[in-house]
């Protein structure tokens, strides 16, 4: 665990170490969102997703797919 939060603070230290060195690059992240046709969820270009359930969609189970499930 402290392995896991050590390093995801060493991310945060190297951004804004190249923020203050002036490498724009860094803080720039994988590009433009391009506008998803079906509007939910908008992705770099070259990135997909893939709805797996729809929330009040019936599942195998008889039943529905919850407002706020968890994958």
């Amino acid at each position: 665990m402290a392995a896991a939060t050590t390093g995801g603070f060493l991310g945060l230290r190297d951004a804004v170490a190249a923020n203050l060195l002036g490498f724009e690059d860094a803080a720039r992240g994988y590009g433009d969102l391009v506008e998803d046709p079906a509007g939910i969820l908008d992705l770099p270009a070259g990135f997909s997703y893939r709805t797996i359930s729809r929330w009040g969609e019936e599942m195998d189970d008889g039943l529905l797919v919850p407002h706020e499930h968890d994958g």
